[in-house]
C-alpha cells in the first residue's frame, strides 16, 4: 500500500492509519478513545471562537484531515459540524432568557450574530430573533 501511494495526503494517512493499529495492537483500551475525550473538549470549550478543527486537532496531536475522517467514523458527524451542533444546542436553551441574539451569540463562540443567523435558518428555517420572540426556543425540539 505504501509503494502505491501517488501523493503526500495518501501517505500520510497510510502512517496515521498504522499508527493507530499500532497503538491499538500495544494497548487493551479503545484506540478511538480520544475522539471521546476530543467530543467532551469540544462540549466543554464551544464557546471559545478559536475553537477550529485546527485547533482541537493540533492540540490532541493529530493530523486535521486524519481526525475529522475518525471523529466522524466514530461518531457520525465530523469535528466542524459538532462544534456547530453544539453552539447551536446551547445558544437554543439561552434564547428567551432575555439576552440579545448578540449577546447569545457572543457567549456561545459564534464568529458573529449573522453566522449564528444563517446557521439558525439552514437548521430550523427561521431566524433565532423570530424564536427569541416567540419565547418558544425550548418547546422547539428539532435539535
Amino acid at each position: 500500500q505504501l509503494l502505491n501511494a501517488k501523493s503526500v495526503h495518501t501517505f500520510s494517512c497510510f502512517f496515521d492509519d498504522l499508527i493507530t493499529y499500532l497503538e491499538a495492537e500495544s494497548s487493551d483500551n479503545d484506540p478511538y478513545s480520544w475522539v471521546h475525550e476530543m467530543a467532551q473538549y469540544i462540549e466543554q470549550n464551544y464557546m471559545d471562537k478559536a475553537l477550529t478543527v485546527s485547533m482541537v486537532s493540533e492540540l490532541f496531536h493529530y493530523n486535521p484531515i486524519y481526525a475529522t475522517r475518525v471523529f466522524k467514523q466514530e461518531l457520525g458527524q465530523n469535528i466542524s459540524e459538532y462544534i456547530q451542533q453544539q453552539r447551536i444546542v446551547n445558544s437554543r436553551k439561552m434564547l428567551g432568557t432575555g439576552m440579545t441574539v448578540k449577546e447569545i451569540a457572543d457567549t456561545c463562540g459564534f464568529s458573529s450574530a449573522s453566522s449564528m443567523n444563517r446557521l439558525y435558518v439552514k437548521q430550523y428555517g427561521i431566524t433565532p430573533g423570530k424564536l427569541n420572540e416567540s419565547g418558544t426556543s425550548s418547546k422547539h425540539t428539532n435539535t
